[in-house]
């Protein structure tokens, strides 16, 4: 039998489980109910179940934004290089290694 400590730990550590797959893309919708439903049951406060709600519903409707960075001449060139296979060190127009260019 646990203690109460042990039970504790063992529901946060259950009610991390359940969030996490909640918040997870590959759960199917079939389920989402049945571990709603475990997920409320492990919440003991009805007040900090529905913030846990609203929290998991706001990470999921967060938007994911990327950022486009603008590549300077010297920049693009290293990233070509690095894309062409070209692994030579450059130095004041030249470059040394695999491809030699003057």
């Amino acid at each position: 039998m646990l203690d109460s400590g042990s039970r504790i730990c063992c529901r946060k550590c259950v009610i991390q489980v359940l969030r996490e797959l909640l918040l997870s893309d590959s759960v199917m919708h079939t389920v989402v109910s049945s571990v709603l439903a475990r997920y409320s049951q492990l919440h003991v406060d009805g007040d900090a179940f529905v913030a846990s709600i609203a929290e998991i519903i706001s990470d999921i409707r967060e938007p994911i934004t990327v950022q486009q960075q603008e590549l300077g001449c010297e920049e693009r060139r290293q990233l070509d290089l690095k894309v062409s296979g070209c692994h030579g060190f450059y130095r004041s127009g030249k470059t040394v290694g695999k491809s030699q260019r003057i």
